[in-house]
């Protein structure tokens, strides 16, 4: 049955309201300060009735209105105060003070005097004054609300400042009360996404929640799936957005619409470059109002420089979309002329893009550098197309190899090996006809090219022996051209490397006690090293040790991402993937897939971040929203796997469909990966190993033991003890009796002094438990594993009518998670779970947390 949201937009109580009681309540009035749509007027509301209901008839209001109609009119905003008094206007200040407040207080007859303004901002000068008279001369209190910095008359700002007024700076609404006010508006829970993607359009701005969640809505791109609400699609505003704040844009000055329009289409852009085009006076207005803020970026040079944004994201998309394209042509030609001046990464792209749009002609080192810009920003079309674009001008053979290897990279990541590997061919054999004979050759040039064309070998076409005898012979050609011990270094970590993403972590291991002992002091090529020693450490159960590593060479694997952005992200993936396994999930929600802001230095997919998502979620028991995650990622990985994930990918995405019960479309994805090339797949073999078999087990498919068996034994002779522990679990769960036979339990115990992953103690248990056939040891188990990430299959969602999320909070339950715990791993409030909870009580026929696990066993049994 389909959720009925409310029609009418709520009101969320906030602590605020009670700053501003306490100023009333201390004999003064209050002040409601904040930017444009954060909610003062709703909370000058709430204040207002929480003081009638304390008042009981007791205060007499009266409200005063500013409009931006009538700010120029001399007492425009306080004829409402000035109704009985004749000819008000021509009276003397003074005289017009003291008429007024004899006035109001004969008209209270004792009561209380309260005068509520509204948009104080827009009071005219002698009108503020007037009030600021009222309030000093006593019996008068106000409730004020105003834009921030606004144009207050002196004596009106001294009020606060005397402590006549509370002043309450409103700000915007945070993740929780935007949770708990889409709640409180839509009915039902909302689904983590829609949470994040509001807060990143509108910043947790009241109004800009109301309009776009309203557009959402009515555009379907929020909708009800069995009693939460999910999104389907990005945020985007529809007519009615566009139209309210095109409104409150063009109440700007024409100066100050022109500055707005030019910002957010050249955003983020250098205040440096900003004030050479637009009005000093003008940028620190739209600064001191709110709606331009001074924020850091970064250069094409990677270079911090202070630039300005507009305050609010989908102010921004407003803007421009509703600036014509030969508006946005004249204001770029303002920004960048005919040259690329220095300024950020995101603004280099954009003038390349306005060069190719208007047939501006450019010189070919800019359009390589706004190539290699575009790279980093992640818009890879748009590098391939100006790196395209220099090579039709370019002359230069420097350019010409840097192009090409800029288009060979995208094009490889774009998942087209075959045009990748012709670009950089062609880039090595323009690079040795470019050597003079007897000159001295760039060798890091050389090296980049040629690792760049073993990658393509490697990672896109499947040929590790390949790509690695590649570069044994380039590096034997530097050596014998005299290379320094840098490259010979180089040498080795690439090869160790290459050698752990094709699956054999022998050399890694070795490396793996090298770097321990001295992570904190490693720099420089060593850093491509720790990667595959986390990985190869981390299969052999070592995960403290691992972890341990990672954390030494996170500070300087950051900074050498500048030079080889690639190794940060390889240690942050590996890192992911080692708390999974180990059961650090906490941890692993905490650091992320890839933590860093979109747009960021990063080389890691989009699929496979959607992927390493759908992962944790389904490691936190919230089963369908993984499933909608790797159903995301499924389609990114049929378009494109550059890197030759997608075999993991859909092994865990097997794994989770068989958990929310479609056993059908498991068993396919099963199949897939067994068809699938396994590329860099190879270093995650194990877990996609297990992965497989856990669903073939969860399913039962009488193929489970013989694979599990067969793994057991691969991860014994590789030294993989992590993931032989696992594969013993699995013969467990899938045959006690096989189990048995082959002496499981026992192996386990030993398996357990080897491995220190917190995950492994309850696999050891589970095993026992079953092998000895330990109901109470077997039940405490599961509970531990669930807690580790490790689920056991449910079925009892369809039996007892559990809805997803009452399954996924019930699974929580059973595993022993407290409601406090449950609402921070699944991003709700404590009330949500609460709430969600007393439906499974009542759904499963218990009264108690500790009977929910025996009741999902009964009815899934």
């Amino acid at each position: 049955m389909s959720t009925q949201h409310s029609t009418s937009w709520p009101s969320l109580p906030r602590e605020h309201t009670s700053f501003a009681l306490r100023g009333f309540r201390d004999g003064r009035g209050a002040l409601l300060v904040g930017g444009l749509g954060v909610g003062k007027t709703h909370l000058a509301r709430d204040v207002r009735a929480a003081l009638d209901e304390d008042g009981r008839g007791e205060i007499l209001w009266f409200t005063v209105a500013g409009s931006h109609v009538e700010r120029d009119l001399r007492l425009s905003a306080a004829e409402p105060l000035l109704t009985w008094i004749p000819d008000a206007a021509q009276l003397a200040p003074g005289d017009l003070l003291r008429r007024a407040h004899d006035l109001l207080l004969g008209q209270a007859e004792g009561r209380r005097v309260h005068i509520q303004v509204e948009d104080l901002h827009l009071v005219d000068p002698e009108t503020q004054d007037l009030l600021a008279g009222l309030c000093r001369r006593g019996g008068v209190s106000l409730l004020c609300t105003a834009r921030q910095s606004p144009p207050m008359s002196p004596t009106l700002a001294a009020l606060w400042r005397d402590e006549l007024l509370a002043r309450v700076d409103v700000p915007e609404l945070t993740d929780s009360e935007v949770e708990s006010l889409l709640w409180a508006a839509l009915g039902a829970p909302v689904d983590g996404a829609v949470l994040r993607e509001v807060m990143r359009v509108t910043g947790g701005n009241a109004m800009l929640v109301r309009e776009i969640v309203r557009a959402s809505l009515a555009q379907g791109k929020v909708v009800d799936r069995r009693g939460t609400w999910v999104l389907e699609g990005g945020l985007a505003p529809d007519t009615r957005v566009m139209d309210l704040l095109t409104a409150e844009v063009m109440r700007l000055p024409a100066d100050h619409r022109a500055a707005l329009e030019l910002v957010a289409l050249a955003e983020p852009i250098p205040l440096g470059i900003a004030r050479s085009h637009l009005d000093d006076a003008v940028l620190d207005d739209l600064v001191g109002r709110g709606i331009v803020r001074v924020t850091e970026s970064r250069t094409a040079g990677r270079h911090t420089v202070p630039s300005l944004r507009l305050v609010y994201p989908l102010y921004a998309e407003c803007l421009r979309l509703a600036t014509t394209p030969s508006r946005s042509h004249l204001l770029l030609h303002r920004v960048y002329g005919v040259s690329a001046p220095p300024q950020t990464s995101s603004g280099l792209v954009r003038w390349a893009e306005w060069t190719l749009e208007c047939g501006v002609e450019a010189q070919v080192p800019d359009l390589v550098r706004a190539a290699r810009a575009a790279a980093t920003l992640g818009r890879y079309e748009l590098a391939i197309a100006l790196a395209t674009a220099a090579l039709d001008r370019a002359t230069d053979p420097a350019d010409r190899i840097e192009a090409l290897a800029i288009r060979a990279r995208e094009l490889r990541f774009r998942d087209q090996p075959t045009p990748a590997l012709q670009d950089v061919e062609q880039a090595i054999a323009l690079h040795e006809e470019t050597r003079v004979d007897g000159a001295d050759v760039d060798v890091d040039l050389f090296l980049d090219l040629h690792e760049l064309r073993a990658d393509i070998y490697q990672y896109s076409l499947d040929k590790p022996v390949v790509a690695i005898e590649l570069m044994d012979d380039a590096y034997t050609q530097v050596t014998e051209r005299g290379g320094a011990m840098d490259h010979v270094l180089r040498y080795r970590m690439s090869r160790i490397s290459r050698h752990a993403w094709s699956g054999d972590f022998r050399p890694a291991a070795a490396l793996g006690r090298e770097l321990s002992a001295k992570s904190s002091h490693v720099s420089g090529w060593p850093l491509q090293g720790v990667a595959p020693a986390v990985l190869a450490l981390t299969w052999r159960g070592r995960t403290a040790e691992a972890l341990a590593l990672s954390d030494g060479c996170a500070a300087a694997a950051t900074s050498f991402d500048a030079t080889l952005p690639r190794i940060g992200t390889e240690i942050r993936l590996t890192t992911f993937l080692a708390l999974m396994v180990a059961g650090r999930i906490e941890e692993a929600r905490r650091r992320g897939v890839d933590p860093r802001r979109a747009g960021g230095v990063s080389r890691l997919d989009s699929a496979l971040v959607h992927a390493g998502e759908a992962r944790l979620l389904a490691a936190e028991g919230r089963w369908h929203e993984a499933d909608a995650r790797f159903r995301t990622a499924h389609k990114m990985f049929e378009q494109r796997d550059p890197s030759g994930f997608s075999a993991w990918a859909f092994a865990s995405e097997a794994h989770c469909a068989m958990m929310v019960g479609d056993t059908d479309r498991a068993l396919q994805l099963c199949r897939l990966v067994d068809r699938t090339p396994l590329r860099a797949s190879r270093a995650f073999e194990g877990d996609l190993r297990v992965q497989v078999i856990a669903t073939l087990a969860g399913i039962g498919d009488s193929d489970a033991v013989s694979r599990a068996s067969a793994t057991a034994l691969w991860a014994q002779l590789r030294g993989h003890f992590l993931t032989e522990l696992a594969a013993i679990d699995l013969i467990a769960t899938s045959d006690a009796q096989t189990a048995r036979d082959c002496g499981a339990a026992d192996r386990a115990r030993e398996l357990l002094a080897l491995v220190d992953a917190p995950v492994a103690p309850a696999l050891v248990h589970h095993v026992v438990g079953i092998v000895e056939a330990d109901r109470e040891l077997l039940d405490a188990s599961v509970a531990q594993l669930a807690r580790f990430g490790r689920w056991l299959p449910r079925r009892a969602s369809a039996q007892t009518g559990l809805s997803r999320r009452e399954a996924e909070i019930a699974g929580l339950v059973a595993a022993g998670l407290s409601s406090p715990e449950i609402a921070d791993r699944l991003h709700l409030s404590r009330r949500t779970v609460e709430t969600h909870l007393a439906r499974v009580y009542a759904k499963l026929g218990v009264n108690r947390r500790s009977q929910v696990s025996a009741a999902l066993r009964q009815h899934s049994a």
